[in-house]
This record gives C-alpha cells, sequence and structure tokens, in this order.
C-alpha cells in the first residue's frame, strides 16, 4: 500500500473518531433542538436527578395580546421582548430559555389571544378537551373561574410542581386556596403580579419644604412603637397640611393645560379601596372549605369598622375635597383619568402621595423630582405588620388545563417547574454582575433603574415579603364590589344595612355571593 493510500485511510478513521466530538461539542454551544447535555447538577430538587429530555418537543403558553410601551402590564418574561421588555430582562429571559432547550430539548412558545377573548378560548379549549396547549397564563380572575368549574389541575398534586420551594409564591398559594387544592403558579417565573401590587409613591421635593424625608421612612421602621407607625390617619394629615388649593374661580386643578399653584395632597382612583381593606387583612370572603357552593363569612365586625374608616379616609359623603382627588370624580369626557391626568400631575409635582402599582414606576423615569416608596398605610396602628394587595384583573398565574392527557400533565407540570426554577437561578453573564429574571426585575430594573434612594429598596422588600388576597375581589364578585365602590364614591347611606341587605332574601351578602359563585360554575 503506497504512502498517499495509507495517509488517506488514516485521515478518513482519525475525521470518523473525531468530528462526532467536534460536532457535539460545537452544537453544544447553539440552540438546536437536539442538543441535550447533562445536567444532574443544575436540575430542579422535585426531578430528583431525573433529566427528560423531549426532543424538540414545544412548551406552548396561551396568554393575552401585550399592550403597548407606556403600560405596566406588557408580558415580557416569557419570550425575548426586544421592544417592550428592559434589556436586563431580554436577556435573563433568553438564557433560562436557551438552558431549557439545552437542558430537555425544549423550546418556549407563546401564542397571543386578545384580552377581552381569552378566558373564552382557554374555556373552550377545556371543554373540547384540547391539549394544544401546555399552560394557560391567566389573570387570577379567570384563571379562579376555571378552577371552581373543575378545568384546572392542582399543581400540589402534579409529579414535578413544589410549590413550597422559594421560587414559588407561597404567600399567594396558600391565600388562594380552593378547597385544599393549589391551582395558580405565580413567584419568580412571572414579574407582571409584581408589577400589579399596589404601593405608596410620595413626592420627596413637596414633602422636604417642611420635612426631612427620613421622618416618613422612619414612621414605617417605627410600626407600632412611639409614633404609631404609618397609618392613614398619618397619610390623611400630611396630605392636607400639603394641599395648596388654587383660589383662582372656575379653574380646576387637574386641567390639563393647567399652570397655576394649585395641588393635592393624595391623587387616586376607586379601587384604592379595597387595596386598603385587603392590605390590612381585612379580607371580604373565603371559600367554604367542603361546600364548593358556598361563601364563607369572615370577619364582618371588623370589615364594617375598616370600611367605614376607608369611607371617611376616601372623602365620606363629600369626596371631592381640596386634599383629595379620586380619578372617578373628575369628568372624564371618555378618557382614562388615571393615565391621562393622575400620574401625570404627581411627575409635576401637583401632588405629595400618588397611589398606584409597582410596575408604574417604570412609567415615570422621566420626573425629574425625586420620589420614595412606602407600603400601603395601615388602618390604625394596632394592626402588627404592614400588607399589600394586587389589582387583580391584571395580575397573571400560570395553570395547567385539565383535558384528560396524562402525559402532556406531566410534561407541563416539569417544564413549568424548570421555568420557575431557571428563573430564579443564577448565572455568568460574563460582567463580573450575578444575573436571573429575578435579579433583573428586581436589582436591575427596578431597584437600580426606577428607585432612588436605599429606603425605597427597603420598603419594596417590605411590600414584596407580606402580600394578601381576597377571592371574592379576585373573582370580581359584583355583589361586593357594587356596595365597595358605591359606598366609597360618597354613597354610604349605612354600609352596614346595604351589606346585609343585598341579597335578595335578606340573609346577607355572603348568600348573594354564594348566588353568584354558582352562577358561574353554571355558565363556565
Amino acid at each position: 500500500m503506497n504512502k498517499k493510500r495509507r495517509l488517506l485511510i488514516f485521515l478518513l478513521v482519525f475525521a470518523m473518531a473525531v468530528l462526532p466530538l467536534f460536532v457535539t461539542g460545537c452544537r453544544n454551544n447553539d440552540d438546536d433542538d437536539n442538543v441535550n447535555v447533562n445536567a444532574e447538577d443544575d436540575l430542579p430538587p422535585s426531578f430528583d436527578g431525573k433529566q427528560n429530555i423531549y426532543g424538540g418537543k414545544k412548551f406552548n403558553v396561551l396568554t393575552r395580546e401585550d399592550r403597548q410601551a407606556n403600560q405596566a402590564w406588557n408580558i415580557v418574561d416569557l419570550v425575548p421582548n426586544e421592544e417592550l421588555g428592559d434589556e436586563a430582562i431580554t436577556k435573563s429571559v433568553e438564557e433560562r430559555n436557551n438552558k431549557i432547550k439545552r437542558y430537555f430539548g425544549v423550546s418556549i412558545a407563546r401564542d397571543k389571544v386578545a384580552s377581552g377573548e381569552l378566558a373564552k378560548r382557554a374555556t373552550t379549549l377545556c371543554q373540547q378537551m384540547n391539549d394544544d396547549y401546555s399552560v394557560f397564563r391567566l389573570d387570577l380572575k379567570n384563571a379562579l373561574t376555571l378552577a371552581l368549574t373543575g378545568y384546572l389541575l392542582d399543581l400540589n398534586e402534579e409529579r414535578y410542581i413544589d410549590l413550597s420551594q422559594p421560587w414559588w409564591d407561597d404567600g399567594i398559594t396558600e391565600s388562594l386556596l380552593l378547597y385544599d387544592g393549589a391551582y395558580f403558579g405565580l413567584g419568580d417565573v412571572c414579574t407582571v403580579d409584581d408589577d400589579a401590587t399596589w404601593v405608596v409613591l410620595f413626592n420627596k421635593k413637596i414633602f422636604e419644604e417642611q420635612y426631612d424625608s427620613q421622618v416618613i421612612y422612619n414612621l414605617v421602621k417605627d410600626g407600632n412603637g412611639k409614633s404609631g407607625g404609618w397609618t392613614i390617619d398619618r397619610m390623611k394629615s400630611y396630605a392636607q397640611e400639603f394641599s395648596r388649593e388654587e383660589q383662582t374661580e372656575g379653574i380646576h386643578i387637574y386641567d390639563k393645560n393647567y399652570t397655576g399653584g394649585g395641588r393635592y395632597g393624595l391623587t387616586v382612583q376607586w379601587e384604592v379601596a379595597e387595596a386598603l381593606m385587603v392590605a390590612n387583612n381585612y379580607t371580604i370572603t373565603k371559600l367554604d372549605e367542603n361546600d364548593p357552593m358556598k361563601v364563607r363569612e369572615v370577619g364582618a365586625d371588623a370589615l364594617y369598622a375598616a370600611v367605614d374608616t376607608v369611607f371617611n379616609f376616601m372623602g365620606g359623603e363629600n369626596p371631592n375635597q381640596s386634599w383629595l382627588l379620586v380619578a372617578e370624580h373628575i369628568d372624564s369626557g371618555g378618557q382614562d383619568m388615571y393615565a391621562e391626568f393622575i400620574r401625570p400631575m404627581f411627575m409635576a409635582d401637583r401632588s405629595l402621595f400618588f397611589i398606584c402599582h409597582v410596575g408604574t414606576i417604570g412609567l415615570i423615569r422621566e420626573m425629574e423630582s425625586e420620589f420614595g416608596i412606602l407600603p400601603m398605610p395601615k388602618l390604625n396602628n394596632n394592626i402588627t405588620d404592614y400588607g399589600n394587595t394586587i389589582q387583580y384583573g391584571y395580575a397573571d398565574c400560570y395553570v395547567i388545563p385539565n383535558v384528560g392527557n396524562a402525559s402532556q400533565a406531566e410534561f407541563s407540570s416539569y417544564i413549568l417547574e424548570a421555568l420557575a426554577y431557571y428563573s430564579s437561578s443564577e448565572y455568568d453573564d460574563n460582567s463580573g454582575e450575578k444575573a436571573s429574571l429575578t435579579y433583573a426585575y428586581y436589582e436591575t430594573v427596578l431597584k437600580r433603574k426606577a428607585v432612588r434612594d436605599d429606603e425605597s429598596v427597603e420598603m419594596l422588600d417590605l411590600i414584596f415579603e407580606n402580600r394578601i388576597f381576597d377571592i371574592s375581589l379576585a373573582l370580581d364578585l359584583k355583589s361586593i364590589k357594587s356596595v365597595i365602590s358605591e359606598t366609597m364614591q360618597g354613597d354610604n347611606n349605612s354600609f352596614m344595612s346595604k351589606y346585609e341587605s343585598v341579597s335578595p332574601n335578606g340573609n346577607g351578602i355572603y348568600n348573594a355571593l354564594t348566588e353568584e359563585l354558582k352562577t358561574i360554575i353554571e355558565l363556565a
């Protein structure tokens, strides 16, 4: 055999031996569906070291559509969204999704449905036993409705999901248990429920006309100490002190073109009444543990007192006061008063306090004056802890549809747990900084870019550590919402008598709420 022939054979044998190793090594760095690596040391604990390979399968998520760049409710934590998402969040989402693709061969896919059609679409899919989607991502109201009608799987019963782990929000899980079942997945995997959390902003430029800003932070930290803590009486006192009524006749300081010197102490929308009560642990209803058609009464006497306190705080029978402006009391002309007037007023130093959502903080980055962040105030100084709640119609959660496909349910629970786990897992971003979706949202977007002082960072930690939920408000039950709405908008007319007479048979609002639950279940 000549030397050339021997060389050729050697090269062929060498290529056959080495090329697969070379290709595999290269492919471990790309996004090919078939790329899998040994991930035993980087799996969620509930996987017990079992790395399931799904070979190119898609994890299909049904969600609502995005809104627009100047809204706080866009879904930027599921697939990379360079148009609407912050750079740090976009990068961390991409890193997480690529890791799931490398480890398990699974691609994350999002299918958007018009917001008004999402609940109907999800219900129809469940009725048809359609398994096109691994999970739904719904607001809590619609997720609760599906759970009550038996269309969702109990996440506690799913093999791979462990809601006791720190990447899940166990506080929400406990608040929203239905007959000992946990149907809703919220936590590090989702940022929108954090965006939907109610907070108080205060204008430091205005406040520092009389006091150091540390004074108000110390009130919060003092809790039930000598100062009595951060209460609505204290908030109202400051709001009245710093309001400045414009004396020019015929001029309203919420006028879009207003350039005078008037300002309010507090600007809100009426839903703040709900947030104040729930944040102080005055939950209105809970579902009966044994009867899925019945609402169990909870703390009615305390609730009456809480509503009366909040009613007076929101203006009482004379809601149009010089220190307080409620968005619903403005002649809107069809416009969104909250976005068109309330938020710009705060940015223009025309209100001291502004009660809004965490997501709003990212929408006022251009505000020139400094502002601080506070938890919702306590109703009185007998309450020990500060609490905060969310706006239920915007807070998203993950749910697994019950469509009779056991292998699909196992796949859904496996990847959903992985999605949550890797959302909180830190990775090296090659800049010496630790990174993850959780880190990107809290530390980069919220604390570094939106928050303007260290005290507000401490306040945010306090806010997110203690969130409280009310199932009747999350379900948007009309009986209780109509009573609260009418009461807070100046139609008190004895809250207690109204509260007790809502039910047609005169047995109180809990009977009316029970009837609403029956209707929800029957219509779904």
